[in-house]
């Protein structure tokens, strides 16, 4: 009579930018066989302020646009397509994670086969105004239309946090003359596209973050999901004879506008924990913002951002 033993596992985790991964795999057999790998990736990215001055001395001084009409969809989609290439090296602040286990174990005769694998990833990316400013301020310098505009634009849109987290889990034991497998996968993304918005709202004081073609044709060019977050997760079992699988995961992505300009004086130590903030240490309040579910929203304009 002839027994045999065999275990292989791999693990594998790659992560990019403000991110991280990581990824264990086990397998063990006492007759049979027991297969484990796991699997995690992570990409972040945000804007760097030597390439954000390069690209802005580039559209400022080659590009130029049509006045605005009355066509906000058509104008803006137009300002896009001119400018795709440049807002693909600047154009987003995005976060990705996968993480995906698979586990097999399987005995033909006697003994015992088992498997364990896990994974998670995380990225996170922000998009800074202080960054995006001073790089329009150094590329804009014989601007003055644009430099006059600068801080009230990109304090009122750049400042977003996109943060995306997939965690994966699967294991199988398998005893005499039985088999069991499992798989689980894991995704998450989140992206935001202030950049785009505030350039060519510079060019043209034109808001094209509020045109829906806009923003379809930003999703379209850039691959990403129809939502600003998305998140999914698969699992998957099957066992025969005497044995167990189990599989488990999960994945969430958040996009977060950071309080800016006059509102960031709610995110002061001594307010933030506050209910209310009138952005002013005076009698005469400056703004009307209440606390909601730990973000401040302002009353005024219906809009929330975090601290």
């Amino acid at each position: 009579m002839q027994r045999s033993a065999s275990a292989s596992s791999g693990a594998s985790a790659v992560s990019e930018g403000g991110s991280s991964a990581s990824a264990s795999a086990r397998a063990r057999s006492t007759g049979g066989t027991a297969t484990a790998i796991a699997s995690a990736t992570s990409n972040a990215f945000s804007e760097a302020k030597s390439e954000l001055v390069v690209i802005y001395a580039r559209i400022f001084n080659e590009y130029s646009f049509e006045d605005p009409t009355d066509d906000v969809d058509g104008w803006c989609t137009s300002a896009f397509s001119d400018l795709f290439e440049e807002f693909k090296a600047i154009g987003e602040v995005s976060a990705e994670a996968y993480a995906s286990t698979e586990v097999v174990a399987e005995v033909d005769g006697e003994g015992e086969a088992c498997a364990d694998a896990e994974a998670a990833a995380v990225a996170q990316a922000e998009g800074y105004a202080e960054v995006v400013v001073d790089a329009i301020l150094e590329a804009a310098s014989n601007y003055p239309d644009i430099l006059a505009r600068v801080d009230a634009v990109v304090n009122a849109k750049i400042e977003v946090l996109v943060t995306a987290f997939a965690e994966a889990w699967s294991s199988a034991c398998a005893g005499d003359d039985s088999s069991a497998s499992a798989y689980q996968d894991s995704v998450a993304s989140a992206f935001a596209f202030p950049i785009c918005g505030v350039t060519l709202d510079l060019f043209a004081e034109v808001d094209c973050l509020t045109s829906d073609a806009f923003v379809d044709a930003y999703v379209e060019a850039f691959n990403y999901p129809a939502d600003e977050v998305f998140a999914e997760t698969a699992s998957g079992a099957v066992t025969e004879g005497d044995a167990t699988a189990d599989a488990g995961g999960s994945a969430g992505a958040t996009v977060e506008v950071r309080c800016s300009g006059l509102l960031a004086y709610c995110c002061r130590r001594s307010i933030r924990d506050l209910d209310t903030c009138t952005c002013t240490s005076s009698p005469n309040a400056r703004c009307d913002v209440e606390k909601r579910d730990d973000l401040w929203y302002n009353n005024e304009t219906g809009e929330e951002c975090s601290c």
